[in-house]
């Protein structure tokens, strides 16, 4: 009986005057499930039918009686006590071993002490690794304090999802207890792949470090529907003809009048329309919008007027001569107006119709919206 443990448990049971302990007949380290964790245990009989009363179980020692009563038989008692690192018996500090408590910690050990209540209560367990530390009420007069230590934690590597780029993406996080000062996008040469990284506070002082992995450049194209107005172009220069008249003294004479107008009509509705999104390290320089931009034709002529409001159109010319015998107009009046042509003079195939930047794990998502011309 040199080990004074068993020495205590069997002093102490030995003069109880509850039961009389037969003597240790087994003394053993093991692993209780029950507890989750190392344990000192003495196995010992007493007597059958004795009572085991709680006041003389030393504090922070387990007990169980291991057979059921028998009249036959003595009934046999396991004492239990925790270990600490060293192998001692530990009689106020509960611990076990937590395996995968998420998913990035691969073992932790989670300790219960109980300890006096205090006024204030006591701080609670702080330090490296150090997960989670809480105090909750045992009894009366204790508190029961209940520490989380990590002991090995886990990089979680994976490729998911992003809902913005559209595709796949390698992502790896791990839990650490320095933040860095490497937030941000550092671009690497391709074919390596850049590197964003971002921090998220956990708690105890613990970042989780999430590293995405990806280079700019264009991700995706996706058609759709968009409404735009198309407005009237003027194709070509009015056309005009000469016509001969007689005046009142049966001499001919020439007046150019309209005869034709080709001009394609405005038009504001849905048009096929492409969505192309890229994603930039740099701020873009923005681009020139393209824009129709119209212009109201009004000609007050001699012999003729035309007007067309709000079109496109190439430039255009109008002319005109009283020559030498109009019967009403004063001979050798001549007029000459030119329209300079728009930009553009007709419905390009397409224009870009809108573009967005937005942030976007450290650099620019941009979005270019492309309408084509009906």
């Amino acid at each position: 009986m040199s080990n004074p443990y068993i020495n205590k448990v069997q002093n102490t049971f030995s003069q109880s005057p509850w039961f009389a302990m037969r003597g240790p007949v087994l003394c053993s380290q093991m692993y209780v499930e029950k507890y989750g964790q190392m344990m000192q245990v003495i196995e010992f009989e007493v007597a059958n039918g004795t009572y085991i009363s709680e006041e003389v179980i030393p504090a922070g020692m387990f007990v169980e009686i291991r057979n059921e009563r028998n009249s036959n038989k003595a009934r046999l008692v396991c004492v239990m006590a925790p270990l600490d690192e060293e192998g001692d018996p530990v009689f106020k500090t509960r611990c076990k071993l937590i395996k995968y408590p998420n998913q990035y910690i691969c073992k932790a050990k989670e300790c219960r002490t109980i300890i006096p209540k205090t006024d204030p209560p006591p701080e609670l367990d702080s330090g490296t690794d150090i997960w989670e530390s809480t105090l909750a009420e045992y009894d009366d007069n204790h508190y029961e304090r209940i520490t989380t230590t990590i002991l090995e934690y886990s990089t979680s590597e994976d490729a998911v999802y992003d809902e913005v780029f559209k595709k796949h993406i390698p992502v790896t996080r791990v839990l650490t207890q320095t933040k860095a000062n490497d937030a941000g996008y550092t671009a690497a040469t391709p074919p390596a792949l850049g590197s964003f990284i971002s921090y998220e506070a956990v708690k105890c002082g613990w970042w989780l470090k999430t590293t995405e992995r990806f280079n700019p450049g264009s991700l995706y194209t996706m058609c759709g529907v968009a409404n735009y107005y198309w407005p009237n172009v003027l194709k070509s220069v009015p056309e005009l003809a000469p016509v001969t008249g007689i005046d009142r003294d049966g001499q001919e004479y020439l007046q150019n009048i309209l005869t034709f107008v080709d001009v394609k009509e405005s038009y504001n509705g849905p048009c096929k329309a492409s969505y192309a999104v890229s994603w930039a390290t740099s701020l873009p320089v923005c681009p020139v919008p393209d824009q129709l931009i119209t212009d109201t034709i009004s000609y007050q002529g001699i012999m003729f007027n035309f007007s067309i409001n709000d079109c496109l159109h190439m430039a255009i010319t109008f002319t005109e001569n009283t020559g030498s015998n109009h019967p009403t107009l004063k001979p050798g009046q001549a007029r000459v107006k030119t329209f300079a042509a728009t930009t553009p003079t007709d419905w390009p195939e397409s224009v870009l119709a809108d573009y967005d930047v937005k942030p976007y794990k450290g650099g620019y998502l941009i979005t270019e919206l492309t309408i084509y011309s009906p």
